[in-house]
């Protein structure tokens, strides 16, 4: 089997060029950032620098190319999301241009990394977490910008299933984090800015961290081996429409401070950051599992405190070697 990973430079897709290696496949890596950025470079891989908003590049990717995993983004934390809209809507262009390489080449099979910004963010705003199920993107109302770019692009999936006959898998991502994820620069997700901080708080001899909002945002977050896992799971299903990607579990950030907090051996009271709008996202979500397990074959691993465990271990080298 050979197989694309595009985005391999970033956080999720560099450890899934490390599964499918470990799986034997043939393997081509692609990102357009330097090769000095990207979070993991595996030499079992071919690795190629392409930027995919240049449709002759999207060829060159998809060339001998049996299946394809299409994780390339413009992405970040809502911090980085909120203030660069027109930035992550040209993600529709890359997918665009992926899509039709991909028909063009006839590939077996298509994974689009979706995202839970997809859901109506007027579902997510009560302090009890809504369960997302997958029919609930209709009526319209996703995340803006980002949320709006993979709707988009779901719906051109979709589509071209139908019309072209490209098969075509889409896992709607939530919050993945684990080691190589952004902990810094206003990308990182929640997880690995609370163990940032903490970390620092802890080098400094301070007890007291800064957090958007007041604890209350409740997210469904996943060990990305587990995200790993599901991604692999999805694309080898039978299974056409999208699928969540998630635990079903949903977490406030309060409860994630203290568990990082016990982990690290440093307690810390929260002083909170009033930030620009959008920043803080919606108010609580979780996810419904029920299709994902029974088409995927999938359930998480890794308990969160696990995952909390080895990611503030990595951070908290990252942040000590400063």
């Amino acid at each position: 089997m050979t197989t694309l990973c595009t985005g391999s430079g970033g956080f999720i897709a560099g450890w899934l060029v490390k599964a499918l290696l470990e799986r034997g496949e043939q393997v081509r890596a692609v990102d357009n950032r330097p090769f000095a950025e990207w979070k993991q470079v595996h030499d079992g891989a071919e690795n190629m620098r392409l930027d995919l908003s240049d449709r002759w590049n999207c060829g060159v990717a998809v060339e001998d190319i049996d299946v394809v995993y299409h994780l390339a983004a413009d992405t970040g934390g809502m911090e980085y999301l909120a203030s660069h809209r027109a930035a992550t809507m040209l993600n529709a262009l890359i997918d665009t241009n992926m899509v039709l390489a991909a028909r063009e080449a006839a590939v077996e099979r298509f994974y689009f990394a979706s995202s839970s910004c997809v859901y109506p963010v007027s579902r997510q705003q009560s302090h009890v977490p809504a369960v997302l199920a997958e029919d609930w993107v209709w009526p319209a109302d996703p995340e803006p910008a980002y949320g709006l770019s993979k709707l988009h692009t779901e719906q051109l999936l979709l589509f071209a299933a139908q019309e072209w006959g490209m098969t075509v898998r889409i896992g709607r991502h939530q919050s993945v984090f684990g080691e190589f994820g952004w902990y810094d620069g206003g990308r990182e997700k929640v997880p690995t800015a609370i163990c940032r901080k903490i970390a620092h708080a802890k080098l400094a001899g301070s007890h007291e961290i800064g957090l958007w909002g007041d604890g209350t945002q409740a997210r469904d977050f996943v060990y990305v081996t587990d995200a790993v896992a599901c991604i692999l799971g999805i694309t080898a299903s039978g299974y056409g429409q999208p699928l969540n990607l998630g635990t079903g579990t949903a977490t406030t950030v309060a409860e994630l401070v203290a568990i990082t907090s016990e982990i690290a051996g440093w307690p810390v009271t929260v002083r909170r950051l009033d930030g620009p709008a959008g920043v803080e996202g919606v108010q609580a979500r979780s996810t419904d599992t029920t299709l994902v397990s029974a088409h995927a074959a999938w359930k998480p691993e890794v308990s969160l405190r696990d995952g909390v465990a080895l990611t503030y271990r990595w951070v908290f080298d990252q942040v000590a070697a400063l």
